[in-house]
């Protein structure tokens, strides 16, 4: 049914009181005691899978609302604004996910494509507790499945979720764990990303040649795929690094120059590439 077909069954729908329109989110919806009702003559398998085709839907909606964020302009604002809408439902969504993800393969699949379908926007509106709670249900839905990619990134993005907690040890635990197996099938961006990640970890906890040491690796990486972005990364930790461990000589004048290299080779990458953005999340 499309159209003025739809349109007109809506409105006597409403005149009967079946659906009721909500003004403040421009969209019909059911009278409770309607719902209470179809609820109730609904059998198992009949709500089970009136529930799966709500969670496909909202895994949907969210990747969608992701998409219009990257897009960046007037898609920033459209996509934060469809997320904070349809939250509510996106949460349901991923939470009959986690709660069926051992039931059948599709399930699992969908459990494990929730957080990567939302991952910038997640970040920006979940708090790391939250992210760790849906990131944990698709690393076990992953595993479930044997799909290691995806497994490989989640675990990094659990790395990202501890670090959000201030947890830098924890988050090394994640990043390495997803390093071996990022190696393991050959992902080169995603190797280079978990060791800009671990390099920054470590630069927190004050272990300056284990930061030097996976910026550099980074840094080699990146260069060889020709990953400009992820290069600007690696000169960026590089140099933070070095002017942690010779701010004296930063500020001399007659050793200033060998610390501020990798910065200065960061800036003309970031300029290249118009990025300024350092936190590196996974997606699939």
């Amino acid at each position: 049914m499309e159209g003025d077909a739809a349109q007109d069954a809506l409105s006597q729908l409403v005149a009967y009181s079946v659906l009721q329109w909500d003004e403040s989110m421009a969209r019909y919806r059911l009278h409770d005691l309607v719902r209470v009702f179809a609820d109730a003559r609904l059998g198992s398998a009949d709500r089970d899978a009136a529930r799966k085709r709500h969670a496909e839907h909202f895994e949907t909606v969210l990747r969608g609302a992701n998409k219009l964020y990257m897009a960046w302009k007037e898609g920033v604002a459209q996509g934060l604004k469809l997320v904070d809408l349809e939250v509510e439902n996106i949460k349901a969504g991923q939470a009959w996910a986690a709660a069926h993800a051992e039931e059948d393969p599709t399930t699992a699949t969908l459990c494990s494509d929730y957080p990567v379908a939302g991952v910038y926007l997640l970040y920006l509106r979940q708090h790391p507790r939250n992210q760790i709670s849906w990131r944990e249900a698709a690393l076990d839905a992953a595993r479930h499945l044997k799909d290691r990619r995806a497994e490989g990134a989640h675990l990094g993005n659990l790395g990202l979720a501890y670090w959000g907690l201030g947890d830098a040890r924890r988050a090394i635990e994640y990043y390495e764990q997803s390093l071996v197996i990022l190696r393991e099938i050959g992902d080169r961006r995603g190797e280079g990303n978990a060791l800009g990640s671990l390099g920054k970890a470590y630069r927190n906890l004050g272990k300056r040649r284990r930061a030097i040491g996976c910026f550099q690796q980074q840094l080699s990486i990146t260069r060889i795929i020709k990953d400009r972005r992820g290069e600007g990364y690696a000169l960026s930790g590089l140099g933070l690094v070095y002017r942690d461990r010779a701010r004296p000589a930063v500020e001399s004048s007659t050793t200033g120059n060998t610390s501020l290299s990798p910065a200065r080779s960061a800036i003309g990458v970031a300029r290249a590439t118009r990025s300024a953005t350092w936190a590196t999340l996974t997606g699939i």
